[in-house]
């Protein structure tokens, strides 16, 4: 059975939560509650999702609940039914362990007035409507706010009356707020005093004052910050903020892309800001002892109300601060030394790779002596047509001197006649041939084939004389087949550098061998010549490292991956268990992998042999500062990455800053200010370089690229000198 004080907690409960949203409510309490038993049970009934925790010490209980997915909700409400001391120590453990949220809303009922002890403690983010016992029933209501210096105070917002202190019904759950303005005593009479008759009349009809906002809109709270003083955190990074250092060593913006971010939102939302930057000069974030570093660090540690400065979000950074909608997005790309010119020495060899080569030299090799023995069988088979026995498909008539009338009368010589056939005629047809077959000796039997004449029919009877005799004075001696083989060899090198030769032949076989070594000739000659012209006229350099495989491979030349110190590519090298980003971690040098900050990073990648990794927008600045014709940024990019604002824990603001930064983003604001800064920077990179760089190379060949050249008409004199040695001293012998 509930007590009356019993039932005016209950009523208060839930005149608080009738501000709020009731679809989860979390209610703390202890010892100093009475009959708390009683009304939990009646909470419970009228509400589904409510928890209820017994107030811990160590706060355990409540900290699982609030950090706890399966509990999280859109919106939460913590009721605090405690004594002012462990109201107080709640609130402390809450500023400690970061619980704050923007999703979260205290109620706290106390029977003492708190509010000057609570202020210190309180963090803006913690949404607190406080009910403080007046006098019997009655509460005096107040809401948190953040005032002009940053500091959270209580504004009142009325006086809670529980149901029948007016002479109302018990049965009707009614909450009746005053505000306070209106309890200060006034000089003029009321219009009840005036007149007595007012206030007859039945109390349900007459208006309530307006019911108070315990819990305003964050939306329409941040709409303007009322000209408030904020604190930011950046390094100087161009392009995306540039800071001027003046002569008391303070630090002031000067110019960049998130610098023009963060006046639009001061414009927008009515703040002004100043920038500090970290005493470590980094970005930061959850170090290895628990402390949070850099400009992450100041934000997590409550000194900064936000950081601003290409501050990539990540799963780590997340866990202590937290972030805006990422308002950038690029990628990582890798940055090196630009790669050295190839040595153009032997650049005549260059057009065709090493397995090529040695494909023409065989071929060029052995092309040679396959015609030249093709030419010997067709040779030897013309033979056969001189002798009847030996007939062959490659009859020539040319070799008889005889038209085709005058050769249907000779009679052929056969085994049984050819003995007495006239010496004269014998002597006659061996002069035909000898003249015959000094035409087919030499080189110059290559130049004038035999033309064919129609088969002779082959014979069964073996050769005489005459006809061994005949043979053998048409065969190759080994000296002509020997010149046979050195004239067709040295024509296909001809060939080859379409320089044109001299073979004419009428033989099928040759002719057919000899068309398709020159289609052979022209295709090698043209893809050699192309080639060569690009290989002399453009510039050839040594491979660059285009990607994370390519840095993989280019350890075992003695560089190392290096990224800037206390950055999100530290952390997620780092952090990687397997794959190609935990070899390169592995291959990291704690003496060169980790520069302090870009500039050095870019400095080194020009003095030692390491490979930056950095973020794409910010290595093409920093490389056209230094120089772009010195540096090498590789195609591969990786790590897409998304620039955020880092606010506190729990911040109440960053709804508002979402709604404004994507307005901006839609409206591509911030692409064209990243472009300005970029063109801006190029410029006066260009200006200071001067011409450097600019100048065109020279498309004439020089000496340089034809070493190779001279090269081989050298080693061609030498083995010509040598040969010349070595047949003098044969000669001599």
């Amino acid at each position: 059975m509930l007590t009356n004080r019993s039932h005016g907690v209950l009523y208060l409960i839930t005149y608080l939560l009738s501000h709020t949203s009731q679809r989860q409510v979390i209610i703390v309490f202890d010892d100093s509650v009475s009959d708390f038993s009683d009304i939990a049970r009646s909470i419970q009934e009228a509400m589904m999702d409510s928890i209820l925790l017994n107030y811990e010490d160590d706060l355990a209980g409540l900290e699982v609940v609030l950090r706890s997915t399966l509990y999280s909700e859109e919106m939460r409400n913590v009721v605090l039914l405690c004594s002012p001391g462990h109201t107080m120590s709640i609130f402390d453990k809450v500023r400690k362990r970061s619980l704050e949220s923007p999703t979260l809303r205290w109620l706290v009922i106390v029977e003492e007035d708190i509010r000057s002890s609570l202020q210190p403690i309180l963090r803006e983010g913690t949404q607190v409507a406080m009910a403080v016992r007046s006098s019997g029933a009655k509460y005096l209501l107040f809401s948190s706010e953040v005032e002009a210096d940053n500091k959270i105070g209580f504004k009142p917002q009325g006086i809670w009356t529980p149901p029948g202190s007016l002479g109302l019904p018990q049965s009707r759950n009614i909450s009746i707020s005053i505000p306070l303005n209106s309890l200060k005593k006034s000089s003029t009479p009321s219009p009840r005093e005036q007149n007595p008759a007012i206030g007859k009349t039945n109390i349900s009809r007459q208006p309530f004052p307006p019911k108070p906002v315990l819990f305003p809109s964050l939306k329409s709270l941040y709409n303007d910050f009322q000209g408030r003083h904020l604190i930011v955190s950046v390094v100087s990074n161009i392009p995306f903020f540039k800071l001027l250092r003046l002569d008391n060593g303070t630090a002031v913006p000067e110019y960049g892309s998130d610098f023009q971010v963060i006046q639009a939102l001061g414009r927008r939302l009515n703040f002004t800001y100043e920038v500090q930057e970290p005493r470590d000069g980094r970005w930061g974030g959850p170090e290895p002892d628990g402390t949070v570093s850099g400009m992450v660090g100041m934000v997590a540690n409550h000194t900064a109300h936000m950081a601003i400065d290409e501050i990539t979000i990540n799963e780590q950074r997340e866990s202590v601060v937290d972030f805006t909608t990422p308002y950038y997005l690029e990628a990582t790309t890798l940055v090196s030394r630009a790669p050295s010119k190839k040595d153009s020495t032997f650049a005549v060899f260059q057009p065709f790779t090493q397995s090529v080569w040695i494909f023409l030299i065989i071929m060029t090799a052995v092309i040679g002596p396959i015609v030249s023995i093709i030419k010997i069988c067709c040779h030897n088979m013309q033979i056969d047509y001189l002798t009847p026995t030996f007939g062959n498909l490659w009859g020539v008539s040319n070799m008889m001197s005889r038209d085709k009338d005058h050769h249907r009368d000779v009679e052929r010589p056969t085994a049984d006649n050819c003995e007495s056939l006239n010496s004269s005629k014998l002597d006659s047809k061996t002069s035909q041939h000898s003249q015959q077959n000094e035409k087919l000796n030499g080189l110059r039997n290559v130049s004038k084939p035999f033309k064919k004449e129609p088969r002779y029919p082959k014979q069964t009877s073996e050769k005489t004389d005459y006809q061994s005799h005949l043979a053998s004075d048409f065969e190759y001696s080994r000296n002509q087949r020997q010149e046979l083989l050195l004239g067709y060899s040295f024509n296909m090198v001809r060939s080859l550098v379409l320089q044109g030769n001299r073979i004419e032949d009428n033989d099928d076989p040759v002719r057919i061998i000899l068309v398709f070594w020159y289609v052979f000739c022209l295709v090698i000659y043209a893809s050699y010549a192309g080639t060569l012209t690009a290989f002399l006229t453009i510039p050839s350099y040594e491979k660059a490292i285009d990607s994370l495989q390519d840095l993989k491979r280019a350890s075992k030349d003695g560089f190392v991956p290096a990224v800037q110190a206390g950055t999100s590519n530290e952390y997620f090298l780092k952090s990687a268990k397997s794959g190609i980003f935990k070899e390169l971690w592995d291959l990291t040098d704690p003496e060169r992998s980790f520069p302090p900050n870009g500039k050095v990073g870019i400095e080194r990648v020009l003095t030692q042999k390491i490979v930056y990794m950095s973020a794409n927008l910010n290595s093409e600045i920093r490389t056209s500062q230094k120089g772009r014709d010195r540096f090498y940024l590789a195609r591969q990019t990786f790590f897409p990455q998304g620039y955020g604002i880092a606010c506190r824990r729990g911040a109440p603001y960053i709804q508002k800053f979402d709604e404004v930064l994507v307005s901006m983003i839609q409206a591509g604001l911030v692409n064209k200010w990243v472009k300005d800064e970029v063109m801006k920077i190029q410029r006066s990179s260009q200006g200071q370089r001067g011409d450097r760089g600019q100048q065109s190379e020279s498309l004439a060949l020089s000496l340089e690229h034809l070493k190779a050249a001279f090269f081989l008409l050298l080693v061609g004199l030498l083995f010509s000198a040598a040969a010349l040695l070595c047949e003098i001293r044969i000669r001599k012998k």
